[in-house]
């Protein structure tokens, strides 16, 4: 990818936006996804096998490699892979200076792209305009936009529909970070029972922590299929008391691990239907940088709790917070330290998948010396500027 586009804007009931949040439904993320397709095995545009012309592909009679090409058809509604392309999801925008937070719906310019791309061997060609323009251009460097009638098209081209839409607004006294839910179940490849809403966060300057659901804007893949997604609109659904001046919020990715500490919140079963906890919708953690702390916060129904709080004396000044996608580690900018902080949080394993790896095959290591701690403190690293923001990846 050389070049980014700029669509157009969407109209916000605010001025001055200050932070968000966005999320769009199910993707890929491993073969267990689509069959046990890599995403290479995705491919649904290239060269034609007898012409050698970017073709948008309807038969495997125009394909090279068949087992890493799919036709359009297995994306249109449908198709065996229709799963993996996103047709619903919101953007949460905050105005810390006008009180206000927005739910922009996504829907419209995902739907837009989605009949695009596969809709029809037509549609699809036109999106191959990209391609050609990419192609004309000088070689590896970055490119400027690409001209409004070259795909994807700006919204002075595209249909009117397509443009995003604002759903709804709410009062929310200076919201200083918001986020959004991005897994609701576990069981999300099946059925389930005892999940509660999707769920979207706002941290407000006065301490308060405001939870919305995005209602019909939001709806895992399994809920579309089975048509049981919500249809109401965005609507709050609780609030609870964190620290004064959060900075930052982050999803909460170990949930499952740290359940005995809010059970009075999230009992284990109700109506002996078990309770489906994600540290990826009902939790979040709040950086504190006035307290110098990290607040540790489980959402559920009506409920919002803190049920554990991170001090350390070596955390001056907490701005940002990520967690890894592998472990339960939690990485921390220190503005005015100019440094970043790692902890550890629940247990590893190891899974070399080899013999002579780091540690036994599928021994597990708690936090602390003896492995029965909370956290433990991983190690810092010293920055010469001042960190603001703070991202981890799994892999390298």
């Amino acid at each position: 990818m050389r070049e980014l586009k700029l669509l157009g804007t969407v109209p916000l009931p605010f001025a001055t936006p200050t932070s968000i949040a966005a999320v769009t439904t199910h993707g890929w993320t491993n073969p267990n996804d689509a069959g046990g397709k890599s995403m290479r095995s995705l491919s649904f545009t290239g060269p034609h096998k007898d012409t050698m012309v970017d073709t948008c592909f309807t038969s495997e009679a125009q394909m090279s490699d068949v087992a890493n090409q799919q036709p359009i058809s297995a994306f249109a509604e449908g198709g065996g892979l229709q799963h993996l392309v996103a047709r619903k999801g919101y953007a949460l925008v905050a105005s810390q200076w006008e009180d206000k937070v927005a739910f922009v719906d996504l829907a419209p310019l995902l739907d837009y792209f989605h009949s695009m791309y596969f809709g029809s061997e037509a549609s699809c060609t036109e999106t191959l305009s990209q391609f050609v323009w990419d192609g004309m251009q000088p070689g590896d460097q970055v490119l400027p936009q690409a001209p409004a009638d070259v795909w994807p098209y700006t919204f002075d081209v595209a249909p009117e529909s397509a443009r995003p839409t604002v759903a709804a607004v709410f009062d929310v006294t200076a919201p200083r970070a918001v986020r959004v839910g991005l897994d609701k179940s576990q069981a999300i490849y099946g059925p389930t029972s005892g999940v509660d809403a999707w769920k979207a966060y706002a941290a407000g300057d006065d301490g308060v922590l405001h939870v919305f659901t995005p209602g019909r804007l939001m709806a895992s893949w399994f809920e579309v299929g089975k048509g049981e997604q919500a249809t109401g609109e965005p609507a709050p659904l609780a609030t609870g008391q964190i620290c004064q001046h959060p900075t930052a919020l982050v999803m909460h990715r170990g949930l499952e691990g740290d359940r005995s500490s809010f059970l009075d919140i999230v009992p284990e079963k109700v109506d002996d239907q078990t309770q489906e906890v994600r540290g990826l919708n009902d939790g979040v953690i709040v950086v504190c940088r006035g307290e110098r702390a990290l607040q540790h916060v489980v959402a559920w129904k009506d409920e919002v709790e803190v049920y554990e709080e991170i001090r350390d004396g070596r955390m001056n000044d907490p701005v940002a917070v990520w967690y890894s996608d592998r472990a339960d580690v939690r990485t921390v900018a220190d503005f005015e330290g100019q440094k970043l902080l790692s902890y550890r949080f629940g247990r590893v394993k190891i899974e070399d998948w080899k013999e002579g790896g780091c540690g036994p095959q599928g021994a597990e290591y708690g936090p602390g010396e003896d492995g029965m701690g909370d956290h433990e403190f991983a190690g810092e690293l010293a920055i010469a500027g001042f960190p603001f923001q703070v991202s981890v990846a799994n892999v390298n």
